[in-house]
């Protein structure tokens, strides 16, 4: 199990270490929630990123791939009057021959949704499937994990293995986000200024599985300081941003708010308002991130992870 989390999939298990039990503060999120168009049925926003994966001990790139958000509406409540949206992730990486033998031309993938309240953020249902290319000696870890917080429970089937259920009926998912959605929920923070920072909790249900037993992380995010903000260009000249196609980004680290966390993921909003029509404007697109991985029997980083945005679009 633990080399399958070292493989590919940092973007899910990047907070993997030092896993607590924890609660947080209610947060102040932007209302209405910095997506375009986020509480109407012609809700879209499609993000797309290039994909490379680093040794950092040769500084080759051992992987490409890529990775699409799309986040839209999904529907109204039945019983209240809540819009809820839904994200979709698909990623697809490669290795190429600079990778270790046994990755060496094996491509594994990822797809994942999350339903929430467009603008509480509560997850309703959740699900994801990762499909990983046999390797030789190595074991097929490839499952899916499905949580319904509705009927409050979470299924984990792997290859091979019969499936896991947690029942979480009774514990409480006021403030708490699902794993799914953790870019989003943090892009929605009021505190995603210069200078920012604060803590929340999230809900990440395949650790849970792996543990046995229902439990939560407290987080932590910190933004850049006043002027460390940096400008970076972005192939969207003219029709997000202007004709240089210039963008503001602030750099937020997000981590477990402990003192043996393992290391932050480094998520970079753009604090450029992307023109979405002609008096209409989407706030903190994700421009670009980074996952660490380590040795963990030498505690030296083994391998960075970029993403960085090819593509964007949204509902005219």
């Amino acid at each position: 199990m633990k080399k399958f989390l070292c493989i590919i999939f940092a973007l899910t298990v990047a907070f993997s270490l030092g896993a607590c039990t924890g609660s947080a503060v209610p947060l102040s999120v932007d209302n209405p929630p910095p997506w375009s168009n986020a509480n109407t049925e012609t809700a879209y926003e499609k993000t797309v990123y290039s994909i490379k994966k680093v040794d950092n001990a040769s500084n080759e790139v051992i992987a490409e791939g890529t990775l699409t958000y799309v986040l839209e509406f999904d529907h109204k409540g039945e019983n209240n009057n809540f819009n809820y949206s839904r994200l979709t992730m698909d990623m697809s990486v490669t290795y190429n021959d600079k990778a270790p033998e046994v990755d060496r031309g094996k491509t594994d993938t990822l797809h994942s949704k999350v339903i929430f309240q467009s603008d509480a953020l509560v997850p309703q249902y959740s699900e994801k499937t990762v499909s990983l290319a046999l390797r030789s000696g190595v074991n097929d870890n490839s499952y899916t994990l499905k949580n319904d917080y509705s009927t409050q429970k979470s299924e984990l089937s792997m290859a091979g293995k019969e499936p896991s259920v947690i029942d979480f009926t009774g514990k409480s998912f006021v403030n708490v986000y699902d794993n799914e959605m953790l870019y989003y929920v943090v892009r929605s923070f009021s505190d995603i200024k210069a200078g920012g920072s604060n803590t929340f909790t999230l809900a990440n249900f395949f650790d849970m599985h792996v543990k046995n037993k229902f439990s939560t992380y407290s987080m932590r995010f910190t933004c850049g300081e006043e002027g460390s903000e940096e400008t970076v260009y972005l192939p969207f000249k003219g029709t997000f941003l202007d004709e240089q196609g210039s963008a503001t980004v602030l750099k937020v680290s997000v981590s477990i708010n402990e003192s043996l966390s393992g290391p932050p993921t480094e998520l970079y909003y753009s604090m450029t308002p992307f023109k979405t029509g002609e008096n209409t404007t989407t706030k903190k697109v994700l421009v670009s991130f980074k996952t660490y991985e380590y040795n963990l029997s030498t505690n030296d980083l083994k391998y960075t992870t970029e993403y960085s945005i090819t593509d964007y679009s949204v509902t005219p």
